[in-house]
């Protein structure tokens, strides 16, 4: 589809869930999570001509794929036994890695610019973005949708945003303050600096 909602193409065709696509940086690969092999597996959808290419195999389930910079590796969330992990595959060996650091139920990884894959993950009742293990947001709860990029050192994310930690302050947000004696909490979309939060925890 075009920018101003022309041209609205079907790319897969079949009695099949396909999901959560994501496009190649040259706009020539669409990469998406899909049951058409028995179970969810990552396939690769050549846009130009078409062609399908199944690039996981595992006989645990695969979601949520997203594209390196280059273009040359994906990553996603993998199941291997009862284990849910983050992992990277390249598009000219095959050959899958699980991503270090990547700890906990994870969900929604999203490749920067730079190379750095931030993904959310809940562990011991945390809901929170970590970049190789690491917490970037606060104590709020962050929501397991996949993060946006502003650029190669911010991203946008969507939490309720209560109890912000000194990590994640309100000031360095792009939404404004909100009352933390809220009941129900709600969803608000915020941005934060990957690297300036690294460095604090690293030098903590």
């Amino acid at each position: 589809m075009n920018a101003d909602g022309t041209d609205v193409r079907q790319l897969t065709w079949g009695p099949f869930d396909d999901r959560e696509p994501a496009y190649s940086p040259d706009g020539n690969f669409v990469a998406f999570a899909s049951d058409r092999s028995g179970n969810y597996d990552i396939w690769l959808l050549d846009v130009r001509s078409g062609a399908l290419r199944q690039l996981t195999t595992d006989g645990g389930d695969d979601f949520m794929p997203t594209f390196s910079p280059q273009g040359d590796q994906v990553a996603y969330v993998g199941t291997r036994g009862n284990t849910r992990g983050v992992y990277t595959m390249s598009l000219t060996t095959s050959v899958e890695q699980p991503l270090a650091g990547a700890t906990g139920r994870v969900d929604a990884p999203s490749w920067g610019p730079d190379g750095t894959v931030v993904y959310h993950t809940t562990t011991g009742g945390a809901s929170e973005l970590a970049v190789q293990g690491t917490a970037i947001t606060g104590q709020e709860n962050a929501f397991a949708f996949r993060a946006g990029w502003l650029g190669a050192r911010e991203i946008v994310y969507v939490s309720d945003g209560l109890g912000h930690s000194p990590v994640a302050t309100p000031a360095r947000f792009r939404s404004p303050p909100r009352s933390r004696s809220c009941a129900v909490p709600t969803r608000h979309v915020h941005a934060i600096s990957t690297h300036a939060t690294l460095g604090r925890r690293s030098a903590s």
